[in-house]
């Protein structure tokens, strides 16, 4: 009779478990490494939103030139209102900056003051 002489080699359950720890370890730090990297671009797509905002609201205000306009950027599309108030004199400027795709990045209001037209 033949006898057959198998022998297998397995590795031990620490091994397995080690082995496992490492991969978890792996995808964790890249899915944390991942993460930070899309907050942090929206949060640099909020901080230059906001300046654009700024820059448009005192050019708006310098210039004496407060009306509705929609303006047409590379990137953007900012739309600019003057909203009535219950004060004649008082107005509310509204802008709102919205990607080429249509949605809405930053929305921002303020009173502006508008002097008599008869004076």
């Amino acid at each position: 009779m033949a006898v057959l002489k198998t022998t297998f080699k397995a590795g031990t359950l620490l091994e397995a478990v080690m082995a496992m720890g490492v991969v978890v370890f792996c995808i964790g730090a890249g899915l944390t490494i991942y993460l930070n990297t899309f907050k942090a671009f929206n949060h640099y797509k909020n901080v230059k939103a906001n300046l654009l905002l700024n820059d448009i609201a005192l050019d708006l205000k310098t210039n004496h030139k407060i009306a509705a306009v929609l303006m047409e950027l590379e990137q953007f599309n900012v739309n600019v209102n003057i909203l009535p108030t219950k004060y004649d004199n008082i107005k509310t400027l509204q802008m709102s900056l919205e990607e080429k795709g249509g949605a809405v990045i930053k929305t921002r209001k303020e009173l502006i003051y508008i002097e008599d037209e008869d004076n």
